[in-house]
């Protein structure tokens, strides 16, 4: 028994309790979508020979499909690739490990492919959906086979996509501005973006947030040596407070007094938020006002 849930990688092996016990492992996936049920035993038994290559054999591990419907069984066994076998490839090494590289020469065909494996279980189909191999040799369809790097990292839930960096957020809400410089050689690619940490998830509505609904939430961005002390975010409803101006340091002395700082702050952006086009003073006497209402419950 091996219960894992959707958007859980994780999960644990336990005996099954039953009055004569059979050897092997017996998954069980449910409930299933309506596109999925029309899957037949021999579809999963070649997707299996396809995806699980060379684990299977290396592992040695034997695998029946049992299609109850059909009244069918179907043992699945790795896939042989066809053509001539390139022998005395050079070795690709790398910092990371060692890369495996298993080609075979056939007739040109479109079903010709090198896939891209790790440990023996793949993870593309072609190798040449990637940028540095979108070239030839891959692209000419004369090759099948496949390149094992065990040192991949995979995204969770999908072997579609590969792990470069991993962010662990703080403990305290802020924006921190993530790059990545990957290097090959001569060739120099680059990308950044912006993480924000906030105190709370903001209201979900369908796969959109729902915009200028309840309070704000706030996050910090450091800015040492900028004027500004805080600002809004329209596109997310978020009040970013500089964490790097010199009175928030000085207000971070202590508690009390760093937390009726903050409320100050988010008293005058809501003003401004909320009351666009009034004169000075009356922005002034409604952050009076709210100041009074926020710190008589702090």
């Amino acid at each position: 028994m091996a219960p894992m849930k959707k958007g859980d990688p994780g999960y644990t092996v336990a005996p099954r309790r039953a009055l004569f016990a059979e050897r092997g492992t017996e998954v069980k996936i449910g409930p299933l979508l309506d596109g999925i049920r029309s899957l037949s035993g021999e579809k999963i038994q070649w997707y299996l020979a396809a995806e699980l290559r060379d684990r299977i054999r290396q592992s040695g591990v034997r695998i029946s499909v049992i299609d109850k419907l059909a009244r069918k069984q179907y043992a699945v066994e790795p896939r042989q690739y066809e053509g001539r076998l390139l022998h005395q490839l050079p070795a690709v090494r790398s910092p990371r490990g060692h890369t495996y590289v298993k080609l075979y020469l056939n007739v040109p065909a479109e079903e010709n492919r090198v896939a891209l494996s790790r440990n023996g279980t793949r993870v593309l189909e072609d190798i040449a959906l990637l940028d540095d191999f979108a070239r030839t040799p891959w692209t000419t369809r004369y090759l099948q086979g496949h390149v094992d790097a065990p040192f991949v990292n995979l995204t969770p839930g999908t072997r579609s996509g590969l792990i470069a960096v991993r962010f662990v957020a703080a403990a305290e809400p802020g924006l921190t501005r993530a790059c990545v410089t990957v290097r090959q050689g001569d060739v120099v690619c680059e990308a950044e973006a912006l993480i924000t940490v906030t105190h709370e998830l903001l209201p979900q509505l369908g796969n959109t947030a729902v915009e200028a609904q309840g309070l704000p939430g706030y996050t910090f961005e450091r800015a040492a040596g900028e004027s500004w002390r805080s600002k809004f975010d329209v596109a997310r409803n978020l009040i970013v407070i500089n964490n790097g101006h010199r009175d928030f340091v000085y207000a971070g002395r202590s508690k009390g007094l760093k937390l009726r700082y903050l409320v100050r702050l988010y008293a005058k952006e809501l003003v401004l938020r909320n009351f666009v086009g009034l004169p000075a003073d009356q922005l002034l006497e409604r952050m009076v006002e709210l100041s009074l209402r926020t710190e008589e419950h702090l």
